[in-house]
């Protein structure tokens, strides 16, 4: 990551990575709604509405369907003629019922805009607004088309969809209702008073270099961070005259403009240097043009103990800077180049298991992020609240604070989400087997057992230039030894064995080798427990399938690193995957 300290900073940066073909990303001051792919969305809802505004129709019918211009154009210099708005105007040209001459493709695109239009208002009549947009995006094709990014800008446009995606979930958390006019009216009023949230930012394993202000870059972290031009006046930058003045009466003992603005400045600072977690490297230069020279930043000599800065000479003639870059040495003589160090790669247990089972899932779910889109999901949404009950019962069952059926339901009901279901009878048959099976749960694990020793326990360790992190169900630690629990709500098919499942499921193996890694022994027993059924699938890791289990995850960082997420599609990984409805690779 490459820091500036203002937009206007990051010119030269960005010129020269230009220059050099590297890829990189800089949001400068665009906000979320001003991207592209946002107003796209919101066009598409607005458009829903019989009297949409004509800007809306244009930016949806030019940007998203791609009429021709010219045939726009030619529509919107019509309307002071043709009676009405531009949408009867619309409809009049893809049924052939105006004189306008436009193209024969251009009436093409607006027949297949004005049928998904006519399909998407018939659906938001009855569902949510993030059930709308997932239609939209579906009938498009928007998020097949983003699966797999040849630019970075493309997985930029993915992950800002995804966040426009939480904004809508938001509001429908508080909603009394949720529906398309009552969302518009409060996203409306969110900009109305100014509020426009940041564009989403790439992850830690995008290949790309991220410039950001200091400001932007509050709250991340990067391996290795670049906090270039750390040089008086520009950082700290010189006060930009005299603000406000306070009244003494109202602010007695405040320090004065100048001292309040180098503490603002020596703060960001700190921020700036916090933001690497590895190495932080800080440039400077005596001359950045003009006529004055410059000295390192003050900063850098408090920080690192440098002593005052020597004040820069005079500006070299222009000989004097020729004759400064004549290099004289032996001919021949190898260039020292200092080896590209690796960044480590962070995999969470569920990243590796989710690679494991089909690359492409991976692709979705944690490069592109697009899980606020798919708890559309009844699979995701019924695991999610069945988990949370269950965690609750646990935990609470571990501080001696045995919870009653009711509370656990009560959880569970205050998790549950209803999109996704075929239809309110589906959702509330599976409602009410999550219920059954809760009831089950209790009277078996939270009546008839001991509490466990921990519940959601995390984990982190490193295995090179690999650091694996995530959280066990449960820890159930014994004379006899230590059992690690996985729950599960998905359900066994009729010829599978639970604990042939115990034996192979690669979530158990990584918490086996946490458990070993930190502990310095094996965990005694490894359980699958089947939450619905109540089956229990049962079995132990040698340290041979340990040392299996290391290369694997070795393996799997290694192909995550160098971008290969193919599909591997079976009947049985898309049956229950939550991406199958916009995986194109899918079998069923």
């Amino acid at each position: 990551m490459i820091l500036v300290r203002t937009n206007r900073n990051a010119e030269p940066f960005l010129r020269a990575l230009d220059e050099q073909g590297v890829p990189y990303y800089f949001s400068g001051n665009r906000g979320l709604f001003q991207r592209p792919e946002i107003r796209e969305l919101v066009a598409l809802l607005y458009s829903l509405s019989q009297g949409a505004r004509e800007e809306h129709l244009y930016l949806l019918a030019q940007n998203a369907y791609d009429v021709p211009g010219e045939d726009l154009n030619r529509l919107v210099h019509a309307l002071p003629v043709e009676t009405g708005r531009l949408r009867p105007l619309l409809e009049r040209v893809a049924r052939g019922g105006t004189a306008i001459e436009i193209s024969e493709e251009g009436r093409t695109r607006i027949q297949a805009m004005l049928a998904d239009l006519e399909a998407l208002r018939s659906l938001a009549r009855d569902h949510r607004t993030g059930e709308v947009l997932r239609a939209y995006l579906e009938r498009r094709g928007i998020i097949k088309r983003l699966r797999t990014p040849t630019h970075f800008e493309d997985e930029i446009q993915a992950r800002n969809i995804v966040k426009f995606f939480r904004l809508v979930q938001v509001f429908g958390s508080v909603a009394v209702v949720d529906r398309v006019p009552l969302f518009l009216r409060h996203l409306s009023m969110v900009m109305d008073h100014g509020e426009d949230p940041a564009v989403a930012d790439l992850s830690e394993e995008s290949d790309v270099v991220q410039v950001l202000t200091i400001h932007r870059a509050k709250g991340l972290e990067f391996p290795v961070v670049f906090l270039v031009q750390a040089a008086n006046d520009l950082f700290p930058l010189r006060s930009w005259g005299r603000g406000l003045d306070v009244p003494v009466e109202l602010a007695p003992g405040e320090e004065s403009s100048p001292e309040l603005h180098k503490e603002e400045e020596r703060r960001l600072c700190y921020v700036a240097f916090t933001r690497a977690k590895e190495e932080l490297i800080t440039t400077h230069a005596a001359d950045y043009g003009g006529k004055i020279l410059r000295a390192r930043s003050e900063f850098l000599s408090e920080a690192f103990d440098l002593g005052k800065p020597v004040p820069p000479g005079r500006r070299r003639r222009a000989m004097e800077e020729l004759e400064a870059h004549i290099v004289e040495g032996p001919d021949g003589l190898p260039r020292l180049e200092r080896p590209a160090a690796r960044e480590p790669i962070h995999l969470s247990h569920q990243r590796i298991a989710d690679y494991d089972t089909c690359p492409l899932k991976y692709h979705f779910l944690h490069v592109l992020s697009i899980d606020p889109i798919l708890t559309m999901d009844h699979r995701v949404n019924f695991g999610n609240a069945m988990h949370q009950a269950v965690a609750f019962a646990l935990d609470r069952h571990r501080l001696g604070q045995r919870p009653t059926f009711d509370q656990v339901v009560e959880v569970f009901r205050s998790n549950w989400r209803s999109e996704g279901y075929r239809s309110e009878d589906h959702a509330r048959r599976r409602f009410e087997q999550g219920v059954e099976a809760l009831r089950a749960f209790v009277q078996r694990e939270i009546e008839g057992e001991p509490p466990p020793t921990d519940v959601e326990r995390t984990f982190r360790f490193r295995l090179g230039d690999v650091v694996v992190s995530g959280r066990m169900d449960r820890v159930d630690d014994r004379p006899a030894g230590t059992t690690i629990t996985d729950y599960k709500t998905s359900e066994l098919e009729e010829d599978e064995n639970a604990d042939q499942k115990a034996r192979d499921n690669l979530q158990l193996s990584i918490y086996a080798l946490a458990h070993k890694e930190l502990q310095r022994v094996r965990p005694a027993r490894l359980d699958l427990r089947y939450v619905l059924s109540g089956t229990v699938g049962t079995s132990t890791r040698t340290e041979d399938k340990l040392e299996r289990t290391r290369d694997r995850v070795r393996a799997i960082a290694e192909s995550v690193r160098s971008g290969d997420f193919h599909a591997q599609p079976t009947i049985r990984n898309c049956s229950i995957c939550a991406c199958r409805p916009i995986c194109p690779e899918s079998v069923v």
